[in-house]
């Protein structure tokens, strides 16, 4: 018998995904994982907790699980051939982004040894045929991120694409069944961020931004940075014309 997880990132698409199966809207998975790499936001928390308990309520497990604070590793993190580099894709100041480790080793691995855990299955025994399924929370309009999960025993399975849903259409079947938008789901440093994210978080919360600031000079030391201007975070124009009395 397959197992089925939800792969669950707190964020919109994967919420979303959730609670249509605790609503009885798509067949319910055996359970979900989520993988913390105890760099989210404070928002995500609060609203990773509540869907936690939502959950229970409805008889249905979320696994939490982690292997650590993501950005104690930085800049001390190590691949496998033991060379020195940061997990996360940063900006060097020679041009371009860097190795994107995290996700691999804070999100993906850990969800594949917590599936085997659950399977009963122990560490490197190989395993013959399709005996999990990993749902992911990927809607329509990110269709170009599907693929083949890179364990041969594990199948992705994409219930959002299925049901032809983009973000649009899952924040209204939120919104529509009384739920709330949950907040975007990242670590707080991720080098992903766009301006308004940069500049929502220095203005609304300071302590994050406190992190971010200091999480960045560590870097800065080393000619890398966490902005795509490959300039220290504290030091970039976040603002817009509207600050500057434009219509």
């Amino acid at each position: 018998q397959v197992i089925r997880i939800l792969s669950l990132g707190a964020g919109l698409q994967s919420t979303t995904m959730l609670l249509m199966a605790l609503n009885g809207d798509i067949e319910r998975p055996d359970c979900a994982i989520f993988a913390d790499t105890q760099d989210e936001s404070v928002a995500t928390y609060a609203h990773l907790d509540w869907l936690c308990e939502h959950a229970t309520e409805k008889g249905f497990t979320i696994h939490r699980i982690t292997v650590g604070k993501l950005s104690d590793t930085i800049p001390v993190g190590r691949d496998r051939s033991h060379k020195r580099f940061v997990p996360i894709p940063t900006f060097g100041d020679r041009g371009g982004m860097g190795r994107r480790q995290c996700t691999r080793e804070f999100k993906v691995d850990p969800i594949t040894k917590k599936v085997r855990s659950l399977l009963g299955i122990a560490p490197r025994k190989r395993i013959s045929g399709i005996v999990a399924e990993s749902w992911q929370g990927i809607s329509l309009d990110e269709a170009h991120r599907m693929k083949h999960n890179r364990e041969k025993w594990m199948r992705n399975v994409y219930p959002l694409i299925d049901l032809r849903m983009t973000r649009h259409d899952c924040a209204n079947w939120l919104t529509r069944n009384g739920f709330s938008i949950p907040p975007k789901s990242a670590c707080i440093f991720c080098p992903y961020h766009d301006k308004a994210t940069w500049r929502e978080m220095k203005l609304h919360r300071p302590d994050e931004w406190a992190r971010c600031v200091e999480l960045d000079r560590r870097l800065n030391v080393r000619g890398e940075y966490l902005h795509r201007s490959c300039q220290p975070l504290d030091t970039i124009d976040l603002t817009t014309p509207e600050d500057h009395g434009q219509l």
